[in-house]
């Protein structure tokens, strides 16, 4: 079996501007841990290229790093498999 690549580079992360520098990597440690998984058993039909501009997660920015970092996660998730009419 052939692993599939993927790449992906999201440019900007905007967290509150009290934000530690230490909450800030952990919030970036659980996304890039949760897009992982999520990409790992359920890539979807993603395109060769596409570009998301904005992938919001409903849960309050004072949550704790790791539930903030897998919320932002999932909802990067859903803009990737979403259709060009931005449904899934």
């Amino acid at each position: 079996m052939t692993a599939t690549r993927i790449e992906l580079r999201i440019r900007q992360l905007v967290l509150p501007a009290e934000t530690s520098p230490a909450r800030a990597a952990a919030v970036r440690a659980a996304l890039e841990a949760e897009l992982t998984e999520l990409l790992s058993h359920a890539p979807g039909e993603a395109p060769v290229e596409r570009r998301v501009r904005r992938a919001a997660g409903a849960v309050a920015a004072e949550a704790e790093a790791t539930a903030l970092g897998r919320c932002l996660a999932r909802a990067v998730h859903r803009a990737l498999c979403a259709d060009e009419s931005g449904g899934p």
